[in-house]
């Protein structure tokens, strides 16, 4: 059994938070994501625009994916210490992530039960409630800001 400085400790400690602070306002950002997905679809449908409806929720999939991904990522970032490395995971991760942006547009430009105006702004969905986190999500009951 490897005995550990007190400064790890404090480090691991440190880590720790910061993955809790993390899981809690990915939590936070996908159920507000979802709940919005819902409303503008059933909205959508409702009116009778099924092409709207599917195109904004081919976006929103690919857009809570891509956040999912981005988190997962800064997870693993918390626990490396070589900034060169850092940089060059950071980088890589950037590339899956627009890749699948990219799908689902070009998926939304070439078939017609999809549109692609709604596609693009399911796709800005993720950006859009990292905007409103501070102003308004994180004033939902049990936030803790």
């Amino acid at each position: 059994m490897a005995i550990q400085s007190p400064q790890s400790e404090a480090y691991s400690s440190e880590l720790s938070s910061q993955a809790e602070q993390i899981a809690f306002f990915r939590e936070r950002i996908v159920r507000a994501s979802l709940t919005c997905i819902l409303l503008v679809c059933a909205i959508a449908l409702f009116a009778g625009y099924k092409e709207v409806a599917a195109g904004f929720g081919l976006g929103a999939a690919a857009s809570l994916a891509g956040f999912w991904l981005s988190v997962r990522q800064s997870m693993s970032l918390l626990v490396t210490q070589n900034p060169k490395r850092s940089a060059a995971q950071a980088f890589k991760g950037f590339l899956p992530r627009y890749v699948l942006y990219g799908a689902a547009l070009f998926a939304a430009a070439s078939w017609p039960v999809l549109s692609f105006p709604a596609a693009v702004v399911g796709v800005l969905l993720s950006n859009l409630m990292l905007v409103l986190y501070q102003p308004l999500l994180s004033r939902l009951p049990g936030s803790s800001g």
